[in-house]
């Protein structure tokens, strides 16, 4: 596989471009439609385990965009998932969170919002993806989401907010969605059995219990994947469900899961775990696009001056001018000019240990992008 270049330092839309580039033609809707309309997906063609672009991969695009689902799908994404929620005036939008604070320039509740000012918020790409994405992206209507997408790959839409399991399932079948191709997962076992009775597959998302879900008619469970062992899987399998975990961005998680014989993972990075051979040995971080784990942080006040932040991700790293310090996990390591620390305290870098740790033990496996 030819890698792309990475993106040149301070071109707004160089990662998009260069994404693009990859996929070119394939982005167009014409040609995603001829493209999945001879794939003729189904859930029983996909591969066991397959990988379900978790928002449509939100490590690798916008989450909850067209434009970032095109380029899920132009990747060969084996399935996409979006969150729905319900608007002020009963029709559904694709929105993660409750608010749209996180994933846009504005603030305030998504129930608040109608149609028109929903499809007018402005998805903050730039903040959370790196200056490589516009900021002028919308945030997705299912109705469009259904309509380029339906029945070409297998969609698993989440009634999110209350009240959106019914708008949802009524949009299903103004598109004429064949129930082989989508599967309609929720927390609420209310919801997931509203789905089955509507004569759709249903994933109870977030709970081990095999009786609830078969009670409520679903055929898919989908714990945490902390939660799930091989004895888990054999009784689920017994029941006559399948299992999905959530949500699973790192190889050495998947590979345990895969073991215990699950039958689908959602991940945000879902290139990344479907595909091993699929590895880069540069970063590009000094364009100013993040990769996975590779968050913006604040910039110390000096030049060698570190900035640390704790939880996921967390560990400092000397800035260099004109570049944002990144983070990053230590089952990963990049390679590039300047040294940085992983969470794990390793220091990862061109060629030898600079001063601030030992090298990390892992072997380098990052994705491409």
């Amino acid at each position: 596989m030819t890698l792309p270049s990475p993106p040149s330092r301070g071109s707004r839309g160089s990662l998009a471009d260069a994404v693009q580039d990859r996929v070119s033609d394939a982005l167009t809707v014409d040609a995603l439609r001829a493209s999945h309309a001879r794939l003729g997906r189904t859930v029983d063609d996909l591969p066991t385990p397959f990988y379900i672009a978790h928002r449509g991969g939100s490590l690798m695009v916008p989450e909850g965009t067209m434009e970032g689902y095109r380029v899920a799908a132009a990747m060969k994404a084996q399935a996409l998932e979006a969150d729905v929620q319900l608007l002020t005036d009963g029709t559904v939008g694709v929105m993660h969170d409750a608010t749209v604070d996180r994933t846009t320039t504005s603030t305030g509740n998504v129930a608040d919002h109608s149609a028109v000012s929903f499809g007018q918020l402005n998805i903050d790409a730039s903040t959370y993806l790196g200056g490589g994405w516009p900021d002028n992206l919308r945030p997705a209507m299912v109705d469009a989401w259904l309509r380029e997408f339906g029945n070409r790959i297998v969609l698993i839409p989440e009634a999110k907010g209350a009240g959106s399991v019914g708008p949802l399932c009524d949009l299903l079948d103004a598109h004429r969605i064949h129930p082989d191709r989508v599967i309609v997962q929720s927390f609420s076992a209310a919801d997931c059995a509203v789905a089955a009775a509507r004569g759709y597959l249903a994933c109870f998302i977030g709970s081990t219990s095999v009786a609830t879900a078969t009670a409520i008619g679903a055929a898919w469970i989908a714990p945490h994947h902390t939660q799930i062992t091989a004895g888990f899987v054999t009784e689920a399998h017994a029941a006559g469900l399948k299992v999905a975990a959530w949500t699973v961005n790192r190889r050495y998680r998947r590979d345990p899961l895969v073991a215990a014989g699950v039958d689908a993972i959602f991940s945000d990075d879902p290139a990344y775990l479907q595909d091993d051979t699929l590895l880069r040995t540069t970063d590009p971080f000094r364009s100013q696009a993040w990769i996975p784990d590779c968050k913006p942080m604040a910039r110390p006040a000096a030049i060698g001056a570190s900035s640390t932040r704790t939880g996921r991700g967390a560990g400092t790293r000397p800035a260099p001018a004109s570049t944002s310090p990144c983070t990053a996990t230590c089952d990963r390591r990049i390679r590039q000019a300047s040294p940085w620390t992983s969470t794990c305290g390793s220091t990862v870098a061109a060629a030898g240990t600079p001063p601030g740790g030992p090298p990390c033990s892992s072997p380098p496996r990052l994705p491409v992008r």
